[in-house]
């Protein structure tokens, strides 16, 4: 308890200079990790469809064991690729959440309210508590029909599965093509 006033007195006593600094900052860290996170994104879903469109237009008349071993490989290693890309966002992800609370503590100490109204209107959106003003109640009323709570997380786990589906689809035809059965 008496770290913790100790802690927020120290918060307080803060220049105000020095906190709109690393206000600066988180704000560019977290939209930084945002770009890397969709960038990387649309690396693997681009690599993923030109693998899928490379290897499906190049079904062999007679395939060899080496044929099947090169499909299944490159099917399994773009799946572990996918997943091991997802592990590495999630934690950038939680970086950048953590850097979006450091800006809504600033953003409370300043009485500022950029980060604060996206996540008051989230939490409105999705049922969760929020302060409770005349100004924030008129902000979650103006905008809330209009507004779509959601993440990198949530969208980044959507994109992996369904990569992963196509890439299992893929080779089950593949290797049902080169069998005849198809």
């Amino acid at each position: 308890m008496e770290q913790e006033k100790t802690v927020e007195g120290a918060l307080s006593d803060t220049p105000v200079e020095v906190l709109l600094k690393e206000y600066e900052l988180c704000t560019s860290d977290a939209n930084h990790l945002e770009e890397v996170i969709w960038t990387t994104a649309g690396v693997l879903f681009t690599a993923s469809l030109a693998g899928v469109g490379v290897l499906g237009g190049t079904i062999p008349d007679n395939p060899t064991p080496y044929d099947y071993l090169l499909r299944v490989g490159i099917s399994l290693v773009s799946i572990i690729f996918l997943w091991c890309w997802k592990t590495i966002a999630s934690r950038w992800y939680s970086i950048q959440r953590m850097m979006y609370y450091r800006i809504i503590e600033i953003e409370e100490e300043l009485g500022m309210y950029k980060e604060r109204y996206v996540s008051y209107l989230d939490n409105a959106i999705e049922g969760k508590t929020y302060p409770q003003s005349h100004r924030i109640t008129a902000m979650v009323e103006a905008m809330g029909s209009k507004h779509k709570p959601g993440g990198v997380r949530r969208t980044a786990n959507r994109m992996v599965w369904i990569l992963t589906v196509v890439w299992l689809i893929f080779l089950a035809s593949q290797v049902a093509a080169m069998l005849g059965w198809i």
